[in-house]
């Protein structure tokens, strides 16, 4: 069995332009102006809700689009997830084939829902979407700072958790993609106020990710033998700038009164090593999928580096 769309967008294909598809997604342009805009000079990541099942659900079905179109669309909206590092912008996804069990986990939790559980109507025909506040809250845990789609999110959500930047209509084709800052944003190397401790395992998923937690205030750091586990403590968080970054370095300083843990929103894989003024220490799980080690009171230049 052929279907007609399929076999319409097969003979148009060779009238596709190739410039076109090299082209900067709209997406890029706006989160660099945005920065510009907003002298941001932190290092930060981005995610597209739904790129696939946006893609059939509110584009090729409804709209039956050519074969330029679709390519534009597909630009717009799947590209940045794949070419991240070509805009030297990130993305959560990234595709990366070495993506950690837990990791692919918490992207499962993100999105392992139906597109259908989410999308609503409203009474002018709109489709919005209803995002989960915890969705938001981890995906800002983990240096989520835009988030992209052309599911509007609606209700509390506008205001409380996301700040609307702009959007635009992909090739006159309806609907617009939308640009969003993620409220729930938090730095790629940050201390929490507090510090609550897990012995080490999978099974940490439901207490961390799944239960409501305000990340901005409370940080997990999973144990071994040699950490409080069932424990929370209360700490003064130092003053942190980061002075480099790479893909497999970063580097910062810190300056606290106290002793006090870091958590870094690097994945926890072996080869990496932490530094604190060249002496390493010990690197444990974080938040679930990030590292997390404790450094000394007073001014510290810490250096993370990834040895193959």
């Amino acid at each position: 069995m052929v279907f007609p769309f399929w076999t319409k967008l097969f003979k148009e294909s060779s009238s596709i332009s190739v410039s076109g598809i090299f082209k900067t997604p709209w997406v890029y342009q706006e989160i660099r102006r945005w920065e510009d805009k907003a002298s941001g000079r932190e290092p930060f990541r981005t995610f597209n809700l739904y790129p696939g099942d946006s893609q059939w659900f509110l584009f090729v079905r409804p709209f039956n689009p050519n074969a330029q179109a679709l390519a534009d669309f597909q630009r717009e909206v799947v590209r940045p997830n794949l070419y991240h590092l070509l805009d030297n912008i990130e993305s959560v996804r990234g595709y990366d084939n070495l993506i950690p069990r837990r990791y692919e986990s918490i992207l499962n939790f993100i999105e392992g829902q139906p597109i259908t559980d989410w999308v609503r109507r409203d009474d002018d025909g709109t489709n919005f979407i209803e995002v989960p506040p915890q969705r938001l809250r981890v995906l800002g845990m983990m240096n989520v700072k835009y988030i992209w789609s052309i599911f509007n999110p609606q209700g509390s959500l506008l205001g409380n958790s996301l700040e609307f930047v702009s959007s635009t209509v992909v090739k006159s084709q309806p609907p617009p993609l939308n640009l969003f800052l993620n409220k729930e944003f938090i730095p790629r190397v940050y201390s929490p106020a507090s510090i609550s401790f897990f012995k080490e395992k999978e099974r940490n998923f439901e207490e961390v990710i799944l239960r409501p937690h305000d990340f901005k205030k409370v940080g997990f750091i999973e144990c071994r033998e040699d950490c409080p586990a069932g424990s929370v403590i209360v700490q003064t968080p130092p003053v942190i700038k980061i002075r480099g970054l790479s893909n497999d370095f970063l580097s910062f300083s810190a300056e606290g009164k106290k002793d006090a843990w870091v958590i870094v929103s690097n994945s926890f894989v072996p080869g990496w090593h932490a530094f604190v003024d060249g002496r390493e220490v010990a690197i444990y799980y974080a938040n679930y999928i990030y590292q997390g080690f404790r450094i000394p009171a007073g001014k510290q230049e810490v250096v993370l580096k990834y040895i193959r």
